[in-house]
């Protein structure tokens, strides 16, 4: 029986050292200097000026560049010690499995305070996975190209340009890393991948839209999915969505006082999205290859969900992934259960019980599974963290069982009757949302 897909349809690091922030991304810069993009990612390195594109060479070898509409915030670094040293840096090539980022590059790439769980790599208990030559030469054959980035956990098989794929694959470890945290938080045992998880991004939609097709469906506005059935992730670079690749057409027409403002969101909200599929489906890839879910059972689906919306959401001022709260599914949550009559009249207990509310709610749901996943994971931690084990343990198919899914969420949370219900939607209609750090929008 083939799995239904996981797909995904339609913040600032604090750093150290010395330097000041500027207030503008319009200066005349030369040296090295730490870049904060719009979507929040990092790049360092020495930077040069080419008109409205600041070159950064962050590696050996490697060189992004920047277009001055993208960056958001950038300092200049005076400390030797924040100096990324190119000097070892190794000859790069990307035929045969190789292409490896080094640290010198996810350090430049994403900030050295996102690289480990507590700030550290911490390589002891989280050795880097072993390639699978013969799977990645397949994935290369599947998207005609010899082009692959691996990192101590991921082999990304690409057809968009090296700088793209770079930043998501540095994203790609530190949503690792998150989730080797949160099932240790949890007391889950943590089961060691048999190879790296492997990844598609490819550099045009239609290619990720073939490349769907070719797995039986086509869904539209789908913006990256975990397959289970051959565990691999697909996503594409958002540049080429038509929604975006039309608005970028449209915005080069527009009034010149216009262009730039245009320009600007357009970049903005291609950049969150990258990430936040990105994270999504990296967070259900990583699921169910380190013992979070057991790749032989169906977890509830507003579980798997649920859990993927709590590592997806891109660095912000306030974090990132699990270390915040997504103000952008609150914001949803919110709007969609404005009406306290619907909230009362909403059927909860059958929206947990069968997974066939969840896939009949499409879009709709996704706030949903978010919301009740933080909430048992917030208000219920020590309930939670039993679930979960107890989840991870399950054998076949009896997540998917409405019995069984019953006794369990029971046993660890009581009945959800009108009272659990009040509780829920008082808890999460009380949340805070910080407009700042929803996506960009017109």
């Amino acid at each position: 029986m083939r799995v239904r897909p996981f797909v995904l349809a339609l913040a600032s690091f604090v750093v150290c050292g010395v330097g000041i922030w500027a207030s503008t991304a319009y200066a005349d810069l030369s040296g090295r200097y730490r870049f904060v993009r719009n979507d929040g990612s990092i790049v360092e390195g020495e930077v040069v000026e080419e008109g409205d594109v600041y070159v950064v060479k962050v590696a050996q070898g490697i060189t992004v560049r920047l277009r001055k509409n993208e960056v958001r915030d950038f300092r200049k670094i005076e400390t030797e010690a924040s100096r990324v040293d190119t000097a070892g840096d190794r000859p790069r090539t990307d035929k045969d499995g190789a292409g490896a980022i080094t640290d010198d590059e996810l350090t430049a790439l994403l900030g050295a305070d996102e690289l480990g769980v507590d700030n550290e790599p911490d390589k002891d208990v989280l050795p880097a996975l072993d390639l699978n030559p013969d799977g990645v030469a397949q994935m290369k054959a599947i998207a005609a190209t010899d082009n692959v980035i691996t990192t101590d956990h991921f082999a990304l098989v690409y057809t968009s340009n090296r700088e793209t794929a770079l930043r998501l694959a540095s994203r790609l470890e530190a949503i690792y890393r998150w989730n080797y945290k949160f099932a240790k938080m949890l007391n889950i045992e943590v089961r060691r991948p048999t190879h790296k998880l492997e990844i598609y991004f490819f550099g045009k939609h239609e290619e990720f839209m073939g490349y769907s097709a070719n797995h039986g469906f086509q869904e539209l506005g789908v913006l990256g999915f975990y397959m289970p059935d051959d565990n691999r992730s697909a996503f594409f670079d958002m540049d080429t969505w038509p929604p975006y690749a039309g608005a970028m057409e449209r915005w080069k027409r527009a009034a010149p006082a216009d262009r730039r403002r245009l320009s600007n969101w357009l970049r903005r909200t291609r950049d969150f999205q990258n990430m936040e599929v990105v994270q999504h489906e990296a967070a259900h890839h990583i699921h169910f290859n380190i013992g979070i879910f057991n790749s032989n059972a169906r977890p509830p689906r507003w579980l798997s969900e649920g859990l993927a919306m709590m590592f997806e959401l891109p660095p912000g001022s306030t974090g990132a992934s699990l270390g915040t709260l997504n103000n952008n599914r609150i914001y949803q949550f919110q709007t969609n259960f404005a009406s306290e009559q619907f909230r009362k009249s909403f059927p909860l207990k059958q929206w947990i019980l069968n997974d066939e509310h969840f896939f009949r709610g499409g879009g709709w749901s996704y706030p949903v599974g978010w919301a009740i996943t933080n909430y048992l994971y917030r208000k219920h931690r020590d309930k939670f963290a039993s679930y979960m084990q107890k989840i991870a343990a399950l054998d076949e198919d009896k997540a998917g069982e409405t019995l069984e899914r019953e006794k369990l969420f029971e046993d660890h949370f009581g009945v959800v009757d009108d009272k659990w219900q009040e509780a829920f939607f008082k808890y999460n209609m009380s949340l805070p949302v910080i407009r700042s750090q929803l996506p960009p929008l017109e």
